[in-house]
């Protein structure tokens, strides 16, 4: 993925283009004129790097002559009567869209344009990102054909309450679902939880000011002492209190302590073909690799993971399951709270819940954190893999937060998803190739190939077999662990990248969500023949099934129609038909 420094000239040069673009509009919009980004890229952002992309950086916005932007109003009204657009749309319901409303609530009848004519010129102007530059051709030409006019949820409530943030354009994984009724999302540096049942928000965590871990009572796995997480850190250690309120561990990290305290330590795999050695870090030399080398990679296994106070951290990704709510942050943060749900949460007691890891994963300069994923290991604990732009993935373990194991690969990992039997990992990144890891072993046992350009998206299906592979070549793959020689089925987006990949817990079906626009739903049981397309006009944050598949939440990342899309799925029920 993109670095911090690329990432700041891709936006500058973005936006200078975007400006010619917008300066030969076309002469209709006299005195207004719609200005709504037509390419991924454009979202790779700002100077500040401070800065968050949100619903005031992106989206339907206003140009007024001469160049200068203003107002918040989404497109030329034709009636005299503006009030409701300077007021912003209002939440829109199904019973309202069954009368004709639009699902996002834009006028469509008050404007110049159509929805059918935006939408042809959107399709047309959108300029899908890439980071190589290659015919997409012979990918074309492997497309499977799908159906879409099926409707497998349908559209049930848009509530304008729930707003996102999107901080990188190429990480989309910004909302889940915990169950039909408890959504939680990234809007700014807070993620809020919100109730589709009393449509209410709530504010679940707040990372724009110094944060730092709360001692949090365990089992320590290898001596089976009961003490606190900063306790054990602390002893031999001391805890510096600073001017700004920050506290941070400067003794030995909880990777550093388990290694030390249990003879195997966290084991260093390398992926084949990286050019880096594979270590133990309870080993003070690594094979291939003098002492010195050794000390330098135990020492900064040591740094990664170490318990410190972190501030004003700039979300890329989240993952929330299992009673807990990680994120990863822009410079290689990693934040964990646990939710209080009692025996979901691991902790027995919802007075435990709290914030139970602060800190920075990596220290390298380039150190996003990509994406995260929270699984239960065979042995039921539940652990966190991370997988960062330094080109390593981490496998930390959720009771103590020390690391568990870590593979390195040669290029930076963007997405990874553990499979359901948490034993294989679906590695994509920085590479046409896509990987099949062993956790345990820490060996590559498969090679995708046939994606053109970088992966920033995959998941696999439950079933433990099937898992989707989603990429900037517009397309996504659907592959099976037991033949990998070449993918089961080819899906093709319509406008750009697909940057989020969902299955629902049964299996029936896998959302693909593109960038912007458009969200697929795709039947698997047809063998992906039959699909629903879910249109709407917007930066897609995320997408999110309930576990139990009744409902799909898409969020919407706009200036003025920012929001959260509640879809439910669909049921036929003919022996009601039979009474009538």
């Amino acid at each position: 993925m993109l670095q911090t420094e690329e990432f700041e000239r891709v936006g500058d040069a973005r936006d200078m283009e975007m400006d010619e673009q917008h300066e030969g509009a076309d002469a209709g919009y006299a005195e207004h004129r719609l200005e709504y980004y037509d390419t991924d890229e454009s979202l790779a952002a700002s100077d500040d790097e401070d800065s968050i992309m949100d619903d005031d950086d992106f989206g339907f916005t206003w140009r007024q002559p001469g160049g200068s932007r203003g107002g918040t109003r989404p497109f030329q009204d034709n009636s005299d009567d503006d009030s409701d657009l300077l007021e912003g749309p209002e939440d829109v319901s199904a019973r309202q869209v069954r009368r004709g409303r639009d699902v996002q609530g834009i006028p469509w009848e008050r404007l110049h344009l159509s929805r059918e004519k935006y939408r042809a010129m959107r399709l047309q102007q959108y300029k899908n990102y890439k980071n190589l530059d290659v015919s997409l051709d012979a990918v074309d030409k492997e497309v499977q054909q799908v159906a879409t006019g099926s409707g497998f949820y349908e559209f049930a409530y848009n509530t304008r309450a729930v707003k996102s943030t999107i901080v990188h354009f190429q990480l989309r994984n910004l909302v889940w679902a915990t169950s039909a009724h408890d959504v939680y999302s990234l809007h700014h540096h807070v993620i809020n939880h919100f109730s589709p049942l009393t449509r209410k928000s709530s504010q679940v965590l707040d990372l724009a000011s110094p944060l730092v871990a709360r001692p949090h009572t365990h089992v320590h796995a290898a001596t089976g002492a009961a003490g606190s997480a900063a306790g054990r850190v602390g002893q031999g250690s001391r805890v510096q209190l600073e001017a700004a309120g920050r506290a941070i561990y400067t003794g030995p990290s909880p990777s550093a302590a388990s290694a030390a305290a249990s003879p195997a330590g966290a084991a260093t795999h390398t992926a084949p073909g990286s050019g880096r050695s594979s270590s133990s870090s309870s080993s003070s030399t690594s094979e291939g690799r003098g002492a010195d080398a050794g000390g330098r990679a135990q020492a900064q296994q040591q740094q990664e993971g170490i318990w410190e106070a972190v501030d004003r951290v700039q979300v890329s990704t989240m993952c929330v399951r299992h009673g807990l709510l990680v994120a990863g942050g822009f410079h290689g943060e990693m934040v964990c709270k646990r939710l209080g749900t009692g025996s979901e949460a691991g902790t027995g007691s919802e007075s435990e819940a709290g914030v139970a890891f602060t800190g920075r994963i990596s220290r390298d300069e380039s150190a996003i954190t990509n994406a995260v994923e929270i699984f239960r290991a065979n042995s039921g604990a539940l652990s966190v893999l991370t997988s960062n732009n330094d080109c390593v993935v981490r496998d930390f373990d959720v009771a103590t937060f020390s690391i568990l194991s870590r593979h390195a690969f040669p290029w930076p990992v963007n997405h990874t998803a553990v499979s359901p039997h948490s034993t294989l990992v679906s590695v994509v990144g920085d590479d046409p190739e896509a990987l099949l890891l062993d956790l345990t072993s820490g060996k590559v046992v498969g090679r995708m190939r046939g994606h053109v350009d970088y992966s920033f998206a995959t998941a696999w299906h439950p079933g433990g077999n099937l898992f989707a592979t989603g990429n900037q070549d517009t397309t996504c793959r659907v592959w099976d662990r037991r033949r990998l020689d070449s993918s089961l089925f080819t899906l093709k987006g319509r406008l750009g990248a697909i940057r989020s990949l969902r299955f629902t817990s049964d299996g029936r079906f896998m959302a693909m969500a593109e960038p912007a626009d458009f969200v697929h739903i795709f039947d698997t049981s047809s063998g992906f023949t039959h699909a629903q397309e879910i249109d709407i006009f917007g930066e897609i944050a995320g997408v999110s099934f309930s576990p139990d598949t009744e409902a799909l939440f898409v969020g919407v990342a706009d200036r003025t129609y920012s929001s959260l899309l509640e879809y439910t799925r669909a049921h036929s029920h003919s022996y009601l038909d039979a009474c009538t």
